[in-house]
């Protein structure tokens, strides 16, 4: 399911477990033009090389042995069916998915050890157990954010490179991102679908995209201009052009197109919270206040919109109007990605409070 489309493609597959031999042939057999190395802690193992086929002899647990293979290597598609603990498993992976081939796959094998009661006889020296290593690398991809605590090494490499996480009979499947085409190829690509389309929903598609794959905002703005020349009625069409405006310091004008969202539909909450946070960016705190609430009025569950409102309330000297704006946000964020910066901002503002007190 996953690999018939490279079975004529010249590459690397990596094995880690040679044992008698009969895997490595296999896949030899069904890629008829890959290149198979295999990894085995046994020196007898060796004697299944053949054309096509090479086997190096060290331990899966071993960094330097992994890092010798590959400077050999550079395999698409990577095989743990070695020693089946998970102190090796995680190990290994950590080891290896960063050398992977852009849009590779990582296998591991046999995950059922890890389950009932074989689970405890393949643990090793792992402190988390292998099925939850796993399942916690998917729940922060289907969440699409990575905890703060975790936000650095290889638990963000991890989340910033892998696409897909899927947990089949015996077997967990990892693939990684593929290598990411040139922007301004992506963002050409867009404006062309939007011309040939005609639609507003396309042209601020392709907005969206200019904005957020660093295109230039004058280009946003065209598109903009196009989506809203074709229906002036769409909102998402006015956000955009608002947002390639802003970029541009045209505040004025970028209020203007987000007083428009709100005129037409006055629970917008993404547009009145953007307003909000320009009337912020240019001083007016008062009206950045009301801009909020009316966000939060619309959307009362978004911690981001009560967290600006205690920012500018702060700025306003409404201080105990700021840490109540503060706590809800932590409360509402609490879960979330950014949890760790909510309570910090609460933490601070309790703390000035205290301050404040004492000098009373």
């Amino acid at each position: 399911m996953m690999f018939s489309h490279l079975r004529e493609k010249e590459f690397d597959l990596l094995e880690i477990g040679v044992f008698n031999g009969g895997s490595l042939r296999s896949w030899k057999r069904y890629f008829s033009k890959a290149r198979i190395v295999g990894i085995d802690i046994n020196s007898g193992c060796k004697k299944h090389e053949e054309e096509r086929i090479s086997v190096e002899i060290g331990s899966q647990d071993d960094p330097q042995f992994i890092n010798e293979v590959m400077y050999r290597a550079r395999p698409l598609i990577i095989i743990d069916d070695g020693s089946h603990l998970a102190h090796h498993v995680i190990f290994s992976f950590e080891q290896l998915f960063p050398r992977l081939l852009p849009g590779g796959w990582y296998v591991v094998e046999d995950a059922y050890m890890h389950f009932g009661w074989e689970e405890k006889l393949h643990s090793g020296f792992s402190d988390v157990a292998l099925k939850d290593y796993f399942i916690n690398l998917a729940s922060a991809q289907t969440a699409r954010f990575i905890a703060n605590e975790q936000n650095y090494g290889i638990k963000k490499y991890l989340f910033e490179n892998i696409v897909s996480i899927s947990f089949m009979k015996g077997i967990i499947v990892v693939q990684k991102k593929p290598a990411q085409p040139d922007p301004v190829r992506i963002i050409a690509a867009a404006e062309a679908l939007a011309d040939k389309a005609n639609s507003a929903k396309y042209w601020a598609g392709a907005a969206g995209l200019a904005l957020a794959k660093g295109g230039r905002p004058e280009q946003a703005e065209a598109m903009a201009r196009k989506a809203l020349a074709l229906d002036d009625a769409d909102e998402e069409s006015y956000l955009r052009f608002a947002e390639a405006l802003e970029r541009q310091a045209r505040g004025q004008e970028a209020l203007d197109a987000l007083d428009e969202v709100v005129r037409r539909n006055p629970k917008h909450a993404r547009a009145w919270e953007r307003k909000a946070r320009l009337l912020a960016s240019q001083g007016d705190y008062r009206s950045a206040a009301q801009s909020y609430r009316e966000a939060i009025d619309a959307h009362p569950v978004s911690p981001y919109s009560h967290r600006g409102l205690a920012e500018v309330l702060e700025r306003l000297g409404e201080n105990e109007g700021a840490l109540d704006s503060a706590k809800r946000a932590l409360e509402l964020a609490t879960g979330g990605p950014h949890v760790a910066e909510f309570k910090a901002h609460v933490d601070r503002l309790q703390s000035g409070a205290g301050m404040a007190a004492q000098k009373r």
